[in-house]
């Protein structure tokens, strides 16, 4: 029986969420360490917009 990896991503900001979701469908375990509640906003440009996803200047 083959093993399972696990990858652990530090950050769940934009890069770090599409990372995790990439790698999960995979035959990959996941585990994402961020402190926010929410992820995928990044901290860079963090706005409180759901709208807004990518971490540059409009």
């Amino acid at each position: 029986m083959a093993k399972r990896a696990h990858i652990i991503v530090i950050g769940g900001g934009f890069t770090g969420a599409a990372l995790a979701i990439q790698l999960a469908r995979g035959a990959v375990d996941v585990t994402v360490i961020e402190p926010r509640a929410a992820p995928g906003y990044g901290v860079a440009y963090s706005t409180t917009d759901p709208t807004h996803r990518i971490n540059v200047p409009a």
